[in-house]
């Protein structure tokens, strides 16, 4: 054996053993004294590829299939250069000549992964397996398949079907680690990565264990290990983004935009780095910075759910109405609709409606067109109606007030506050002065997410709550206050109740009636003799019965004032109040406290 054979068995075992700066060193040497040596600059090819540095390990790699073009191990190790730098194709042509290979077969399986073409991708996965059913790699690859569809507990059983040999695989652990993570199974997660950090540590490496570490709410050790994967590679955009992403989730905005600005200085296309930085920079009240990366984000990809979303709002929020709307029908042509999506759309077109003749022409234009191509959608309908004023149509109106109250009932009490809500308040006020010391039965219409009996001083026996949103009463029911919760229309639950109220409450739920006629003329009936109906309005001059912009329906004192004189109820208070802000007006309303009328 020569001394270069003998300098090349030991700079392969220091590569091995991960001892680069020995193995290059070593290498660089025999170089030195045989600059032809193939399997000199293929182990050196193979170090610049370990550090990362892609065009070096290219380089090197061509010069040793150049000089010998029937190697497989060069032609496959630059196969492996040229598909980690994306150049998908030209890896694809060395892949092919060896696809005999399982473990060549399964690579090209990677390469359509690559590229998008998964039906492809799952057929040489397969076929690689056929050939050696135990192939890690092939199996690695099927988890991953899973893992995009989020079939995870699916990916994770074959991760654990891979595991199964006894082959150490940094790759199937680490995948392991990350597919763990995905399920939920923190600890079982933490348990994989750390197994991979003992046998080889890299940026990518540190960065799944950053995120576990996140999961288990050990964010001070994560944010060491994001440093510590900075440390070891200061140019891999990841672990500065998810350092930053980390002060993001403190608040700590000014830290994240920072340490967002350096991903981008190493990758301008980091998309989420742009989404993120946005956010970053809207909550130091940066707006005109964050919509600039926003764009960005839309220019690397236009179909950005979240950035489209987010920008939408933010227009919505600075008054270009007209530009937020063509951003969420954007949103809704993609089918991929963000919850809240269609109210958006509504209080945006009510808000360009409002702003002049034209911005009513444009709103009126996208209802209709929304309408068009969303026919079944009742929330386009019910916009549509409120533009034109067309309190006729409401077939749909039930399914209209269900979606629009589940869709808000995480946030509606926060919603009211901010409005300066107070019409609660004052019915509260109102009940503590009326005459009786105590109630029997109380009846809370539309009692959504129960704030009305948290705040209800008077005793009482029995408390029973009735709505159409489910997800309202699920929130009522935490509050703990309620005898009985009824998911139910409530002009059904009237009709068929035998029970006698002494007290029935109906505060903001006019505004989503065709008619209060009905609902009248039933709390007459389910009343006990001087029995109290209190209830509230939003008040209109225009008519009888008025559909607003905002999609709501209005009424006028005097046509609520005969109905009640119909059904045998007497308005014992009439209370002009203000029912909340809307824009920079205040919606004005009237709050009514009525008696049951004896029967002589």
């Amino acid at each position: 054996m020569t001394n270069i054979d003998t300098t090349l068995d030991m700079a392969f075992y220091a590569y091995n053993q991960n001892d680069f700066e020995t193995a290059e060193e070593l290498v660089r040497d025999i170089l030195t004294i045989s600059p032809s040596n193939g399997d000199a600059l293929y182990l050196l090819g193979l170090i610049a590829y370990r550090s990362n540095a892609l065009e070096p390990a290219e380089k090197l790699l061509y010069e040793a299939v150049k000089l010998y073009p029937n190697s497989q191990q060069y032609e496959l190790a630059l196969a492996g250069v040229l598909q980690k730098d994306g150049r998908l194709d030209e890896a694809l042509s060395f892949y092919e000549k060896y696809k005999n290979n399982p473990l060549v077969l399964s690579q090209i399986g990677y390469i359509y992964l690559q590229k998008g073409q998964n039906d492809f991708a799952k057929s040489a996965f397969e076929e690689t397996l056929k050939h050696d059913s135990n192939c890690q790699n092939a199996l690695i690859g099927l988890a991953l398949l899973e893992r995009q569809k989020e079939n995870h507990e699916q990916a994770l059983s074959i991760l654990n079907q891979a595991n199964q040999s006894e082959h150490n695989n940094t790759e199937l652990y680490y995948q392991l680690a990350v597919q763990n993570r995905l399920c939920g199974y923190y600890k079982e997660a933490l348990d994989w990565i750390t197994k991979v950090l003992k046998i080889y540590k890299t940026a990518s490496f540190l960065n799944e264990k950053g995120l576990i570490l996140e999961k288990l709410d050990l964010c001070g050790t994560a944010q060491k290990t994001y440093e510590e994967a900075i440390d070891i590679d200061s140019y891999a955009p990841d672990s500065f983004a998810n350092l930053a992403n980390l002060y993001l989730k403190q608040n700590n905005y000014r830290r994240a935009e920072e340490y967002y600005k350096k991903a981008l200085a190493l990758d301008c296309d980091f998309l989420q780095a742009h989404h993120n930085l946005a956010i970053a920079l809207c909550k130091q009240d940066r707006k005109a910075e964050g919509l600039e990366h926003y764009r960005s984000a839309l220019l690397i990809n236009p179909h950005h759910i979240s950035s489209l979303y987010n920008l939408a709002m933010i227009l919505e929020e600075m008054g270009e109405y007209s530009e937020a709307a063509g951003l969420y029908f954007n949103i809704l042509t993609l089918k991929s609709h963000p919850e809240l999506i269609d109210f958006r759309i509504a209080n945006t077109l009510s808000c360009l409606a409002e702003l002049n003749k034209k911005g009513y022409k444009e709103a009126l234009n996208f209802a209709k067109g929304w309408v068009k191509h969303f026919s079944e959608n009742n929330i386009a309908r019910h916009v549509l109606n409120a533009l034109t004023h067309n309190q006729k149509d409401n077939t749909y109106l039930n399914n209209y007030v269900k979606m629009l109250f589940d869709s808000f009932a995480e946030t509606y009490d926060d919603t009211m506050h901010h409005l300066e809500s107070t019409v609660l308040d004052t019915v509260i006020h109102l009940i503590d002065n009326l005459p009786q010391q105590s109630f029997e039965n109380i009846l809370d219409l539309a009692c959504g997410t129960g704030k009305f009996g948290t705040l209800l001083n008077k005793p009482f026996k029995n408390l029973t709550g009735v709505d159409i949103s489910e997800k309202m009463l699920k929130i009522a029911a935490k509050q703990g206050v309620y005898s009985n919760l009824i998911h139910q229309d409530i002009h059904t639950y009237l009709d068929e109740i035998h029970i006698r109220y002494d007290l029935i409450v109906a505060v903001e739920l006019t505004n989503y009636l065709a008619d209060v006629t009905p609902l009248i003329q039933r709390v007459s009936h389910c009343l006990t003799d001087d029995g109290y109906f209190l209830f509230s309005i939003e008040q209109t001059q225009k008519e009888d019965i008025w559909l607003s912009l905002q999609g709501r329906y209005q009424y006028r004192e005097t046509y609520i004032q005969s109905i009640l004189e119909k059904y045998n109820l007497v308005a014992k208070q009439i209370h002009k109040i203000d029912l909340r802000k809307e824009g920079k007006s205040t919606e004005k309303g009237v709050l009514f406290v009525c008696q049951k009328r004896h029967n002589n």
